[in-house]
């Protein structure tokens, strides 16, 4: 039996969130301990995986949380893995944050944006502008130091958001380098979830069905 190589690894450096957003379960029902994942059981890991190419720093939980992100990511970049990504709810994208991000070695970010700020503000509870200004300053400061990073918005689709796709897309794929949606991950099919635009190619939008 031909035995394939493991080349692309998702790993839950935290399940801790710093928001309690209606869709998601980290802090709405989640069943699990909360904690982070060491730096020593990352190595272990990344160590265990020699034919690593991709690497995905998210599941549940906000990773920036995890103090260690960064040494992770400088750590999977030495030990040869060519894409790292993670995605973000971008109310911690301080200055500080920002800087440490482009010095990084990271491939991609991506950013949660829910709708208009009307409904983001009632799925994520904090303001939308704190949120687009983030990102307006990520990208600004990207392009002032020709940072190879590349910035994606991401959002989730419901019965909340499914009417602004439209508005969504064309607003940020002027601004970003990729724009995805993705349905609600709490729901077991697409009932209700604009099921005509399965597959749907929007150019540098991806729609994305569970």
């Amino acid at each position: 039996m031909e035995i394939k190589k493991l080349t692309s690894l998702t790993i839950e450096t935290t399940n801790l969130c710093n928001l309690s957003c209606l869709i998601c379960p980290t802090n709405n029902g989640m069943k699990r301990e909360k904690g982070t994942m060491s730096f020593e059981l990352f190595q272990k890991t990344i160590n265990g995986g020699k034919s690593l190419e991709h690497l995905c720093l998210h599941n549940w939980g906000e990773p920036i949380l995890n103090k260690d992100l960064f040494n992770m990511i400088s750590y999977a970049h030495d030990r040869g893995i060519r894409y790292t990504v993670f995605n973000t709810n971008g109310s911690l994208l301080d200055d500080d944050i920002v800087n440490r991000l482009l010095d990084s070695p990271l491939s991609i970010l991506r950013i949660s944006v829910d709708g208009n700020p009307n409904t983001y503000r009632q799925i994520r509870g904090i303001d939308f502008n704190t949120i687009e200004k983030n990102i307006i300053k990520l990208i600004k400061k990207r392009n002032e130091i020709n940072s190879s990073l590349k910035i994606g918005i991401v959002m989730v689709i419901d019965e909340q958001t499914e009417k602004d796709m439209d508005s969504f897309h064309a607003k940020w794929n002027a601004i970003v380098d990729h724009v995805r949606f993705q349905p609600k991950l709490t729901h077991s099919d697409r009932t209700g979830l604009c099921p005509e635009l399965y597959g749907k190619d929007y150019g540098k939008m991806v729609v994305l069905w569970n």
